[in-house]
């Protein structure tokens, strides 16, 4: 068997046909959601099309690329999309898109992904350097600046939706790095606390249509 078809055979498949799944149901939701809009719900249900055809592409060159290289993407990629959602908030459209010829997108995802390689990266190598970054409070720090500044930047963006994906993403990492539960229990009810004062204060002013589309759904 060649070390490509180990690969290949490798992969969690049970994982890989939930993810395309969720995405051929995605494809059915936009067009539903968008038959209302002047092009029609196919025009954006095509593009949706386009874009899981090009995210399978890049997920399976990935998945079969060892991951020792992807981690050295982390840098890269965490700079580059913190430079390219401050482009976005200063020049982009009103959805905070970058138009690249005929493509547009929301850098924010490239800013997640670059976060969770960096992330990752640091928090399995800093601790064989020194002792000190094995401390749960300094991996709390590092994870705290690391998503705190692009989730800041998206807030500034008024881009609501994309600044609560990097909740979701931080605490699976925070688990995953081993945060003790006490940590964890702490900052949930912190957490918990602040929402009220996240929904009446900070939302209305970051974002005209945040509060309306919560209470939509």
């Amino acid at each position: 068997m060649t070390p490509l078809l180990r690969k290949i055979l490798g992969m969690n498949w049970l994982l890989v046909l939930t993810m395309l799944a969720l995405a051929i149901f995605g494809v059915y939701a936009i067009e539903s959601a968008a038959r209302h809009l002047p092009r029609g719900g196919e025009f954006y249900a095509d593009r949706q099309k386009m874009w899981i055809i090009g995210g399978c592409v890049v997920f399976f060159i990935t998945a079969l690329i060892d991951y020792r290289w992807i981690r050295w993407l982390g840098i890269p990629m965490y700079l580059a999309g913190l430079a390219l959602m401050i482009v976005a908030m200063l020049k982009g459209s009103e959805v905070h898109q970058i138009n690249v010829g005929p493509i547009s997108f929301q850098p924010t995802q490239l800013g997640i992904a670059g976060g969770i390689v960096l992330m990752g990266s640091l928090l399995q190598d800093l601790p064989k350097l020194h002792a000190f970054f094995q401390l749960p409070f300094v991996r709390l720090g590092i994870i705290a600046v690391l998503a705190g500044v692009p989730f800041l930047i998206v807030v500034a963006m008024g881009d609501m939706g994309s600044a609560l994906v990097w909740l979701p993403v931080t605490a699976v990492i925070m688990y995953a790095s081993g945060i003790p539960y006490r940590y964890l229990l702490l900052i949930m009810i912190i957490g918990t606390g602040c929402i009220a004062l996240a929904y009446f204060i900070v939302l209305p002013k970051a974002s005209e249509r945040g509060a309306g589309r919560i209470e939509l759904y």
